[in-house]
């Protein structure tokens, strides 16, 4: 990598250090995760495919693990969320509040 590359040496100067990460992204260095799916993490990361599924219409493996997640928490439906829990909080309150109402779009405007 070249000299001038500083958020890159940054980074890899950060990761040498032992971190107790409690900050985003929530995958924590990769500790939670198996070595050999940590090792291939490029290789199993794909879009909504044929053959992976689709989270906006799910069929298949998310529709299965829809359905178990339902089960396993005795709810209803279950959903996967599409960009993190930021997704979710968003979701969360547009289905709490009112359309159109202060609480409905305070959320999403910069401070």
């Amino acid at each position: 990598m070249p000299k001038d590359a500083p958020i890159y040496n940054s980074i890899r100067k950060f990761s040498k250090k032992e971190n107790i990460p409690f900050y985003t992204p929530g995958h924590k260095l990769g500790a939670a995760y198996d070595k050999n799916m940590v090792k291939d993490v490029f290789k199993l990361d794909v879009t909504e495919l044929d053959d992976t599924d689709n989270l906006h219409n799910p069929r298949r493996a998310i529709k299965e693990m829809q359905l178990e997640l339902a089960k396993t928490y005795s709810a209803k439906e279950s959903f996967l969320l599409v960009n993190g829990s930021t997704g979710g909080v968003q979701a969360m309150l547009m289905t709490a509040c009112k359309p159109r109402r202060y609480c409905y779009n305070r959320p999403f405007l910069p401070s």
